[in-house]
């Protein structure tokens, strides 16, 4: 027991028990502690490199409109969690929404004028 003890101290301090808390935790709870960090970091570890491989993804989409005429650059909204910019992506798809539907718009607007002079020109 001594022995487990004298290996679980520098554990402990490593993972932030202060001495004093190490004398007052029994040694479930300090494996307790242990353990939760040791799950942090594994969870932290994790995110990273999913970061990084969202990074990457993202630096490639980003490259390739510079490459080539088809590829589309991401929108901000296709790098992150689809929660973390919910309310943005509405705004801007409403605003698509609008700009396409005035831009059809202005070009039916535009063949009904073209339409009504070829019209007005042939009966003439």
């Amino acid at each position: 027991m001594t022995e487990y003890i004298g290996e679980l101290y520098p554990i402990a301090l490593d993972v932030g028990i202060t001495p004093t808390l190490f004398w007052e935790y029994s040694i479930q709870e300090i494996t307790d502690i242990i353990d939760s960090r040791n799950r942090v970091l594994e969870f932290n570890r994790k995110n990273e490199y999913i970061r990084d491989y969202y990074l990457a993804k993202s630096v490639v989409e980003w490259l390739a409109p510079m490459l080539s005429k088809d590829a589309k650059p991401p929108e901000l909204w296709n790098c992150a969690p689809d929660y973390v910019f919910e309310k943005e992506k509405e705004e801007i798809e409403k605003k698509r929404v609008e700009y396409e539907l005035e831009l059809h718009k202005e070009r039916m607007r535009e063949f009904a004028m073209r339409f009504n002079s070829q019209r007005a020109n042939n009966m003439l």
